[in-house]
């Protein structure tokens, strides 16, 4: 199905409306200072449709070890904190 042009149209357009809303999210935080003036919307955008597409085939294909309802909440806090440590340290 994805050598017919129809269907994948209709998946580029998908994925561009998701582009779109993660774009659009990531310019709003940054107007709000709740991330970095650095963050790009354009690369986070494909950060986060990547990890989405990755995380949906790992399910497919290992169902037991990668469930995305566990792994969402998880996966939120690495990106929106890191893996920095947040108390004294390294």
């Amino acid at each position: 199905e994805s050598r017919d042009p129809d269907v994948r149209e209709e998946v580029a357009g998908a994925y561009q409306q998701a582009h779109a809303i993660s774009a659009q999210l990531t310019e709003n935080l940054k107007r709000q200072g709740r991330v970095s003036e650095k963050a790009d919307a354009n690369a986070f955008a494909i950060l986060w449709s990547a990890l989405l597409d990755g995380l949906a085939l790992l399910s497919l294909v290992d169902p037991e070890r990668v469930n995305p309802e566990v792994l969402a909440p998880q996966l939120v806090e690495l990106i929106w904190n890191g893996m920095k440590r947040r108390y004294g340290g390294l």
